[in-house]
């Protein structure tokens, strides 16, 4: 929970909590001793950029809220937004909620159309992403100029290009 707008940076949690809900954070907080112990652990931003240089705030509010109240609303956040706390919530292997948001970005077509070949390179850059890559295929086997005339087309990984050639569709 951030504090105030003096300290917009720093968030007061506790580490037993974000332990109980992230293998991640268990594990850097084995790492650093403090492992079982209930008291506040504080995220401020040098560690941020640090530890968690892809990790905007902003996401990391989203986070927080989700890890505390198991909820929050996406409908206040853009859809590149979203995108970017998918791969933060993978990062900090935030299981549920990493396919939670691929089921909604599935269900949002017309977003993941427009920026399919983008889509599609992170999800094959990222192993936990298969509902994404699926939905992907599917759209660029009915819509291939969306990754052929892509200016990002040669930046594919080798198997995203195996992936759509073994299509029979």
């Amino acid at each position: 929970m951030a504090f105030n707008e003096d300290d917009a940076n720093i968030y007061k949690v506790h580490s037993i909590i974000l332990q109980s809900h992230s293998p991640y954070f268990k594990k850097k907080f084995e790492e650093i001793g403090w492992w079982g112990r209930n008291f506040y652990f504080l995220f401020v931003d040098y560690v941020n950029l640090e530890k968690f240089h892809n990790i905007s705030f902003k996401i990391f509010d989203v986070i927080i809220k989700y890890i505390y109240g198991g909820k929050f609303s996406l409908e206040e956040l853009e859809n590149s937004i979203i995108f970017d706390l998918l791969i933060s919530s993978n990062e900090l292997e935030l299981g549920k909620l990493v396919e939670h948001l691929q089921y909604y970005h599935v269900v949002n077509h017309a977003w993941l159309k427009s920026n399919a070949a983008q889509v599609y390179r992170t999800s094959y850059q990222v192993q936990n992403f298969k509902i994404i890559q699926d939905s992907c295929n599917d759209i660029i086997a009915k819509y291939p100029n969306i990754i052929f005339e892509s200016e990002n087309f040669h930046s594919l990984p080798e198997d995203a290009l195996i992936s759509i050639l073994k299509r029979d569709d």
